[in-house]
């Protein structure tokens, strides 16, 4: 299947160059969502939720063209494991599909993917979920999120049963994200208010549940049918055990990528401990593959020296680099080694994460 099978060309969100963050925004749900911005029949970009919002914060009155971001471009012959692993790597879920002269013949949504590529053979499985009780307040849920990583957070009363789901873009909602007009900014006093507010006044209550021995095709089609971007997996007694979401689909599709990342080690000659420093740094590599494929990857080990030529310190720089992304660097120091590597993959961790 390639995506010439999979070409949507009605129904597509658009803006102009010259319309309003606000407005754009406005024709959108989710933070995967986007609104492809044309100039008669160029495309220029797509607005992305997560780009203007998540990633970067703009005023709801700047003009569309100043704050697009430019997707993967498909080819009508792009096969569909590479579309789902663009979808993943871009954080857009709606991608075009462009002529080799640079015609622009529609799109690709995750619904039709998901349609087409239902009978998918991984099972559901419980799996650590960040939850949250439906008394805390919005800024203890915003703050859980940014610490956690995560897009939702599933939402349990006291006896730990789900009530509901807050994700990331309702949370937006929730502290006064412009959506459609301008002046409709929110004050700082106004979200300071909106932070204190319980979660339960924000939370959608109407989450779709599924057991974890139903089948995962069942699970899609539900998602797809609901219009919902996961389902929350409970057991006999309606306690969340984990969570299925649109990125795990799209994930079980996705092939990894067949292009190796450019890897350069600099390590201080004679380091005594190369292998097991060099396997430590693997691990994490291993981990970020699966996430975020990397295009690049530079690490340099630097040894400080005493008067008496001993070594007393070390210091870690990282650097890496994602598809269609900027390259970010990381440090880390410490007086061990393991230290100063620890210090420094979790701060590359952390802004990975950021992108």
């Amino acid at each position: 299947m390639i995506a010439q099978d999979l070409l949507k060309t009605d129904g597509i969100l658009t803006a102009n160059p010259d319309d309003s963050l606000a407005s754009a925004l406005a024709q959108i749900h989710s933070s995967h969502d986007a609104v492809f911005v044309k100039d008669r029949d160029k495309l220029l970009g797509v607005v992305s939720p997560y780009h203007v919002l998540y990633r970067t914060s703009y005023p709801a009155a700047t003009k569309v063209k100043n704050c697009l971001f430019s997707p993967p471009r498909l080819k009508p012959e792009t096969k569909v494991e590479t579309i789902a692993r663009l979808m993943l790597e871009s954080k857009v879920y709606f991608l075009p599909i462009v002529t080799s002269t640079g015609k622009w013949l529609g799109i690709v949504s995750y619904r039709r993917l998901l349609r087409r590529k239902s009978k998918l053979t991984f099972k559901l499985k419980t799996k650590a979920l960040v939850t949250i009780k439906e008394t805390a307040s919005i800024g203890q849920a915003r703050s859980l999120m940014k610490l956690s990583g995560v897009s939702r957070l599933v939402v349990i009363s006291d006896s730990g049963r789900l009530t509901g789901i807050l994700t990331r873009y309702d949370l937006g909602e929730a502290l006064g994200r412009p959506q459609t007009s301008p002046n409709n900014l929110g004050r700082v006093g106004e979200k300071t208010k909106a932070a204190k507010a319980p979660v339960k006044r924000f939370i959608k209550r109407d989450v779709m549940a599924i057991k974890a021995d139903e089948p995962v095709d069942a699970a899609i089609t539900m998602m797809l049918d609901r219009k919902v971007g996961s389902l929350v997996i409970v057991n006999n007694h309606w306690q969340p055990v984990g969570i299925i979401s649109v990125r795990d689909c799209l994930a079980a599709i996705a092939k990894p990528s067949t292009h190796q990342p450019s890897v350069t080690w600099k390590l201080p000659q004679g380091f005594p401990y190369a292998d097991r420093f060099i396997d430590l740094v693997n691990r994490s590599r291993l981990k970020w593959q699966e996430r975020w494929p990397l295009l690049k990857f530079d690490l340099k080990l630097n040894t400080h020296k005493s008067a008496a030529n001993k070594v007393s310190g070390y210091k870690v720089l990282l650097q890496a680099k994602r598809t269609n992304q900027k390259q970010v660097t990381a440090k880390g120091s410490g007086r061990d080694w393991k230290v100063a590597l620890q210090k420094g993959l979790a701060r590359l961790t952390r802004q990975l994460k950021k992108q």
